[in-house]
Parts: structure tokens; sequence; C-alpha cells
């Protein structure tokens, strides 16, 4: 039988593993190639291609029409350049994201900021609260439609606002060069 004070050090080693596991550094999955590619955007059911060059500039657009991942609604001819996205941080946190640039349709009314992680998607309280009895619904989007969204397997996702207080998350789904097909 284990005692309290065992039972006690699993739960906080547990717990130290699980924030750990969460948050990504420059020295670990915070890698250009790691977090370039396309991103379902949860909340509106979308793809938006991430592509992140070595000097950790991060450039956002949607794939092009054609593609298996063009959604109607995303927009075209719009792009968010490095001089539009605060840097990362040693932490992977990107600030000052600025969505409004020509051709963007339906851009948040000011800069946002953003947590990436690795992580089951699930774990993000934002997805866990967005199941799928909230698809339509304001606050969750379509989140809840997610096919992934209950995956055990830890995936990159931008988490916008923080990790625990997240109003959007994207999901990395693909490497960009399969965006590059068209169908």
């Amino acid at each position: 039988m284990m005692s309290r004070k065992s039972a006690a050090l699993i739960s906080v080693s547990a717990l130290i593993w699980e924030a750990s596991s969460q948050q990504i550094t420059k020295d670990s999955t915070c890698k250009p190639d790691k977090l370039s590619g396309v991103y379902t955007d949860l909340h509106d059911g979308n793809n938006k291609i991430i592509r992140v060059d070595s000097n950790y500039g991060v450039t956002i657009l949607p794939p092009a029409p054609g593609s298996k991942f063009y959604v109607d609604g995303i927009g075209k001819d719009w792009i968010l350049s490095p001089s539009d996205v605060g840097p990362i941080s040693f932490n992977c946190r990107v600030s000052d994201i600025d969505f409004n640039v020509p051709n963007k349709p339906a851009p948040p009314p000011g800069n946002v900021t953003a947590d990436w992680v690795f992580t089951p998607p699930e774990t993000i309280p934002w997805v866990a609260h967005c199941g799928p009895e909230t698809v339509g619904r304001d606050a969750c989007g379509k989140a809840g439609a997610f096919a992934d969204r209950a995956s055990p397997e830890p995936m990159i996702a931008l988490a916008f606002g923080s990790f625990s207080d997240a109003g959007n998350v994207w999901v990395k789904t693909a490497e960009e060069e399969d965006a590059e097909m068209i169908v």
C-alpha cells in the first residue's frame, strides 16, 4: 500500500511532467522546422500556413486555392510578414501578431499574443472546454468538430492568448509541402 507522502510525490511529479511537456523552448521543440507547417484553426475551421525562418521570423498566409487545405472564407492574397508578427521568445511565445493586413477577412480588433506548445490538444483548457456540443457557439466555433481533439498524442499547437487562457487554438496538422499539392 502506498503512503500519502508517496502518492503526493507521484502527483506532484505528474504535474511537473505535464507542465513541462506543454511548454517548449528554443532548446527543445521550438525550432523553425518543427513550427513551420499547415495549421488548422480550431475556431474558424480553416487552415493557415505558418513559415518560421532560421531567424525565427514568422510568416502566415492562407493555402492557395486548389490546395487540399484551402477552405472558402479563408481569403486570398493576404500575408502576414515577419514585420506583422512580433519576435518569438525563448519560451516560444510570440507577441504582437497583427492580422489587420490587406485582403485578410475578419481580423481580430487588435494585435494578439500566442504560445506555441507541444501537448495533446485536450490538455489545452480552451480545447477541453469546447466539446462537440459547443460547435457553432461564438466562444468555441468549430473546435468541438476537430477530428483529433481527443487524441492522446502531443501535437504542436499555437494557443492564442496563453496556454491556460486561450481564446483560440491552431494545431499543426501537416507539413507545408503537403499544402502545395493541388487537388
